[in-house]
């Protein structure tokens, strides 16, 4: 009887030594076989351009590409510094979370090579390399307001204006810092004269360009490439503002960090994001200019008015200013809060 209960418990012991054993050979493999990339939400939702990319990608190399996802470039920072599983590629970095990540995190050098006459090229550096960008605007509806053509134009028109809310937003920070760069030790008093234009602060980019689409606003701060997107619906009285005092541009990057598993993986996926075939997903996905000069030819993309461009000049100071600069906004258009 004792021997046959030693029997009993050295199977099932067996067994579960096994199944142990199997789990972790199956975790490893799983590990193995898949690239981890962090990206924005629209970017890796079901109709972005992550996922596109991702389709073709794992059928060339067979292997699983998984996002992680947030709001925000600033978000996905956070999270990536808690993150202690390994990250193969960082996507959606711009112009003004790039100065904090690259003192934050270590990367590996993209070994990126940009040709002047293929690309256009917005600073890229050793380590973090521009796969689209835009300027950004006003948005209006032909017919509906007149066309603003400068920031008074802003104060002495009847226009109900949507913005995305700064501390939340990408291109809500972008329109902080145009304002900052146009009005400068004036930013106080020029936000309490848009205070009555400006009527919704929008968590994100897309719940403040939606008030605009439904009609909520007339007017919406937002990419130039929206129109791009309207073209490309038949909607030919989607305008952009064209202010003569210059536009503030998005642009976005993509890095490989350090600590990367899928080191080798990353570089092909970034190749992929950078060839003729992902710069136009990317363009059509995510409603962006590609950086490289040829994709747009023969698109709507062609066909939107270029408007002036601020330098980048002053994105170090905003940056340093920021806490300052957001204690202003909150105190003039937050007061409630």
């Amino acid at each position: 009887m004792v021997a046959t209960n030693k029997k009993v418990l050295f199977i099932i012991g067996f067994f579960i030594g096994a199944l142990i054993i199997l789990f972790i050979k199956s975790k490893k493999s799983k590990d193995t076989d898949t690239l981890k990339i962090y990206s924005y939400s629209s970017f890796a939702s079901e109709s972005g351009a992550g996922m596109a990319l991702a389709k073709i990608f794992e059928k060339e190399h067979n292997i699983k590409v998984d996002f992680v996802s947030s709001d925000s470039a600033l978000i996905m920072l956070t999270k990536f510094k808690q993150d202690k599983s390994g990250v193969d590629l960082f996507i959606g970095l711009d112009q003004f979370t790039k100065g904090n990540a690259l003192k934050e995190i270590k990367w590996k050098p993209s070994n990126v090579t940009f040709d002047a006459t293929h690309f256009n090229i917005f600073n890229p550096d050793e380590f973090l390399v521009p796969y689209n960008w835009s300027p950004m605007t006003f948005i209006y509806r032909e017919g509906e307001v007149k066309e603003p053509t400068g920031w008074q134009d802003l104060v002495d028109n009847d226009y109900k204006i949507s913005i995305p809310d700064p501390r939340t937003s990408s291109p809500g920070n972008v329109f902080l810092y145009w304002m900052v760069d146009a009005f400068k030790q004036n930013f106080g008093v020029a936000s309490n004269n848009l205070k009555k234009r400006i009527t919704h602060w929008a968590p994100s980019w897309s719940s403040s360009y939606g008030l605009f689409s439904n009609k909520t606003t007339n007017l919406t701060f937002s990419y130039l490439t929206s129109v791009a997107y309207h073209l490309q619906n038949g909607e030919k009285n989607y305008k952009a503002a064209s202010f003569n005092t210059g536009h503030p541009f998005h642009v976005e990057y993509v890095g490989i960090p350090e600590a990367c598993k899928k080191c080798e993986m990353a570089k092909k996926f970034m190749d992929l994001m950078l060839s003729d075939v992902g710069q136009k997903i990317i363009m059509e996905k995510n409603i962006m200019f590609p950086v490289k000069k040829n994709v747009i030819a023969g698109t709507v993309f062609s066909e939107i008015p270029q408007v002036p461009l601020l330098p980048e000049s002053g994105i170090n100071s905003y940056n340093n200013d920021k806490l300052s600069i957001l204690a202003v906004w909150k105190k003039v258009f937050r007061e409630s809060e």
